[in-house]
């Protein structure tokens, strides 16, 4: 009874912080990207949207897109170390998705897609807006570092190029991007 109060008050705390997190970066989003959006926690009505919204048009298979997001939302609900959240744009178009956790030291961005319609309206500002919540949620937490986990080749070059992380090779082959908070 102890232990599962426990949990949940730090599942509570925890989801506070994203909540905050996820506030900081639509407020500071709209006015760069020019167009209002909201980021939160995935729901059961975000999972059907990405069904039938989504699911028609996936291509691309991980780690390059075509994640089960249903999958992923079923198998974390209630955890207190993984997190999946969902950026809508201003007319509750469904424009990404994000799958978090928590290390001891640092936020895990473990997964990110972006809606497959090439004309969705945040089109090239999903992956600045999903690291925003991350940084953002990393510092309220007191993490030192967002990571980018087994990400393609693709997004590997974007984190490095782009929003210049740094790139882990460990020696089973393992490769993950990493920026200090």
């Amino acid at each position: 009874m102890f232990r599962s109060f426990t949990k949940q008050g730090m599942r509570a705390q925890r989801c506070n912080a994203l909540a905050a997190a996820c506030q900081a970066a639509r407020f500071q989003g709209s006015r760069e990207v020019g167009e209002f959006f909201w980021v939160e926690e995935l729901d059961a009505e975000t999972v059907e949207q990405w069904r039938s919204t989504w699911l028609p048009l996936i291509e691309n298979v991980p780690p390059n897109g075509g994640w089960d997001w249903g999958a992923v939302y079923g198998r974390l609900r209630g955890s207190h170390e993984e997190f999946c959240i969902a950026l809508k744009s201003g007319d509750g178009t469904l424009c990404g998705l994000c799958y978090l956790t928590l290390a001891r030291k640092a936020v895990r961005f473990e997964a990110v897609e972006g809606n497959p319609d090439v004309n969705h309206p945040l089109k090239k500002s999903v992956l600045p807006i999903m690291l925003d919540v991350a940084f953002s949620f990393a510092q309220r937490l007191g993490k030192k570092e967002v990571r980018a986990i087994d990400p393609g080749p693709a997004l590997t070059d974007i984190y490095l190029n782009t929003f210049e992380f740094e790139l882990v090779k460990e020696p089973n082959g393992r490769t993950w991007c990493k920026k200090a908070v």
